[in-house]
């Protein structure tokens, strides 16, 4: 069994701290049977937003609960004792989807292999939970999402044995800051109608963006609408770093994956079949809203930061954007960054783990938060994962976000400054003042440990537990 031991958080695990009588519920919960049997296709170590949040509920929930998860990845040695992973391998169907990609034939998976490609996952999953139910009965089925297909393998599960089952929803197809277009117009009508399906099979559905579980509540016939819960994303405390660290770097972070590289490459001179290649890519394509990706990047803050030394020469050489979390290929990486001219204020690093990742909030400087635009200038329901656990820390924070519910969410909290993602003058503003005051020997801090407890992973998991209870109340 790998020792998984270095990517979990430095804070030991602790019960939900829900009580076990009336206090909890409206009703007393009476039921002897402990165990949830969960699907989650991502999972610890992966550092994935679901994977992440799926492993912190669990483990809070464990000492309450006893859970087996079916997933895909191996077991883990720092997983709690009530905690059991059953693996589910699929290597030979993800052989032959990067055979067909690499053969160019990613349009005909994306037209066929439907809602995504984990579908080829799911039938092995639910052949698992099925060996395991026969094996212990559990008192529900728990499944987390995103890749949607998993949701298809709860609701027969359901079907088959009768169990109460909950569907969360990391993110939504109603979403459109996720999904701002679709296949075609035949696969926007199938996700709202899967989405739809979703809920009224279930007998609880977690969304963790108001916006989103709105617009999706609001749809739904009235005997459903009961079914919705709110449980955000969360955060493990951190234990930040004393200003006196000796550093004389003004240090601005982002951790996370961007996916805006390719809307700055060059584009280099195509042939006639390149050319009739990208023409059927995007041929039949329904798009719900138009998104700027060029956001999802650190080029604006990069620009921005040349500009401010520009105006600032002392400055030169102390000013650094660091990102982390980069998953795209380092040469278009690296071209994007010389051709706009920040790569030498600008560095990208790959993957870290989620300890490390808060151990680099808590020593940066500033945190920069930077989202896809809407240029049409409507709200969003995209709120990130990042938001949450960039506000247990006590640096200034950034916010490069559209509108919509992360701006709202964040406005509330001191010490962020918001702005557009491709405002570069706020930006360079933004860092000026604060990079100023580090100059001077007083670094900007604020004191945030009053909501410490309602952005922290304790209360989730004890939102979590009630849900539970609440549906097995029902049966």
């Amino acid at each position: 069994m790998p020792d998984c031991s270095g990517e979990t958080s430095g804070v030991s695990p602790t019960r939900a701290s829900v009580p076990d009588g009336s206090g909890d519920s409206p009703v007393a919960f009476r039921s002897r049977n402990r165990d949830i049997l969960c699907l989650s296709f991502a999972y610890h170590p992966q550092t994935l937003p679901t994977a992440i949040r799926a492993e912190k509920l669990i483990t809070r929930l464990a000492p309450d609960w006893r859970w087996r998860v079916i997933t895909e990845e191996s077991e883990c040695a720092a997983d709690p004792p009530n905690v059991e992973r059953i693996r589910v391998s699929w290597p030979r169907s993800q052989r032959t989807l990067a055979a067909l990609s690499r053969l160019r034939f990613s349009k005909l998976l994306e037209l066929l292999v439907w809602p995504d490609q984990e579908l080829l996952w799911t039938p092995w999953a639910f052949a698992a939970a099925l060996r395991a139910i026969r094996a212990r009965r559990p008192a529900a089925i728990v499944v987390f999402m995103m890749p949607y297909s998993p949701g298809l393998a709860g609701v027969a599960l359901k079907r088959v044995t009768g169990l109460p089952l909950v569907l969360n929803f990391d993110d939504s197809p109603t979403c459109s800051d996720m999904h701002p277009s679709f296949p075609s117009a035949i696969h926007r009508r199938l996700a709202g109608w899967l989405e739809d399906f979703y809920v009224r099979s279930a007998d609880a559905v977690i969304y963790v963006s108001r916006t989103t579980l709105e617009r999706v509540q609001q749809r739904q016939p009235p005997e459903h609408r009961g079914k919705f819960r709110l449980i955000r994303y969360g955060a493990e405390p951190v234990r930040v770093e004393s200003s006196g660290s000796g550093s004389e770097v003004f240090t601005i972070r982002y951790i996370g994956g961007f996916n805006g590289w390719y809307f700055f490459a060059k584009a280099s001179p195509q042939g006639i079949l390149n050319r009739a290649h990208q023409a059927w890519m995007h041929w039949g394509r329904d798009t719900v809203t138009r998104i700027d990706y060029r956001g999802s990047s650190p080029v604006f803050v990069g620009r921005a930061v040349k500009h401010l030394l520009e105006r600032r020469p002392e400055w030169r050489g102390k000013i650094k954007v660091e990102i982390y979390g980069n998953r795209y290929p380092a040469s278009v990486v690296d071209s994007v960054l010389r051709r706009e001219r920040i790569d030498d204020v600008v560095t990208v690093t790959g993957i870290v783990s989620n300890q490390e990742a808060m151990r680099l909030f808590a020593s940066a400087e500033m945190l920069f938060l930077s989202l896809p635009g809407r240029p049409d200038g409507t709200a969003g329901g995209r709120i990130s994962a990042k938001t949450y656990e960039y506000l247990v820390t006590d640096r200034p924070i950034l916010a490069a976000v559209p509108p919509g519910e992360n701006l709202e969410f964040l406005r509330v909290f001191p010490g962020v400054t918001s702005c557009e993602p491709s405002d570069e003058a706020a930006i360079a503003a933004a860092v000026e003042r604060t990079a100023a005051a580090f100059f001077a020997g007083s670094p900007v801090r604020f004191d945030r440990r009053s909501h410490g407890r309602s952005l922290g992973y304790e209360l989730r998991a004890m939102e979590f537990d009630r849900v539970l209870r609440d549906v097995m109340q029902g049966e």
